[in-house]
This record gives structure tokens, C-alpha cells and sequence, in this order.
């Protein structure tokens, strides 16, 4: 989904209600589900908090003048570091819920 979505429940519940599946496999879920809501008059808005790629790839302005929401592609970055720099997450790095990070193989 790119740098990601959120909605709300209703949004969804007509998203699912109008059938807002893609036409193929590869079609680009994001825009497809933004041509879909923009064809059901649902309102769309833009954050500049929801990030297409890795914390690297932008410029220290872009970051200190937005609240980051999400980051996209953590390959080869490590998503738990990336929650921990850039989305707030403290301690090990792991976020709250998941009980550890997952296994690493290190060979």
C-alpha cells in the first residue's frame, strides 16, 4: 500500500460494500482503492506523515517538518530500528504488542 492508508470504518464498510477490488493482481492497490473512494464521493486527504520509502532516501527537512505516520520498503533496514528512530518506539526496538523481534539468521 505505499506509505500506507487509514480510514475510518464507514469509509471501509463502502469500499467493501462497492466491490473495490482491482481488476488484476499486480494493479496498484493504492490507486485503485483512491479511484474507488473518489468514485464513491468519499473524502480524501493527503499527510505528508505517510512515507513511500526508507528514512534515508529524504532529506533531514522533509523529516524535521512532518510528523512521521509510516515508512515503506525497510529492505535491507532493520523495520524495528526504523519504529524505534523515526515512529516513536522506545526501549529494544521492538514495538508494543510484539513480545520480541523475529529470528535473524546470521550466517
Amino acid at each position: 500500500m505505499g506509505g500506507g492508508m487509514a480510514m475510518n470504518r464507514a469509509a471501509l464498510h463502502e469500499l467493501l460494500a462497492a466491490d473495490c477490488t482491482g481488476p488484476e493482481l499486480t494493479t496498484p492497490d493504492d490507486m485503485w482503492v483512491g479511484l474507488c473512494a473518489d468514485r464513491l464521493q468519499i473524502p480524501l486527504i493527503h499527510l505528508a506523515g505517510f512515507h513511500q520509502n526508507q528514512p534515508g532516501t529524504y532529506s533531514a527537512a522533509v523529516l524535521e517538518h512532518s510528523e512521521a505516520i509510516s515508512f515503506h520498503r525497510h529492505q535491507p533496514m532493520d523495520p524495528y530500528l526504523v519504529y524505534q528512530q523515526w515512529l516513536g518506539g522506545a526501549g529494544s526496538g521492538t514495538p508494543p504488542g510484539d513480545p520480541q523481534p523475529p529470528a535473524t539468521n546470521d550466517r
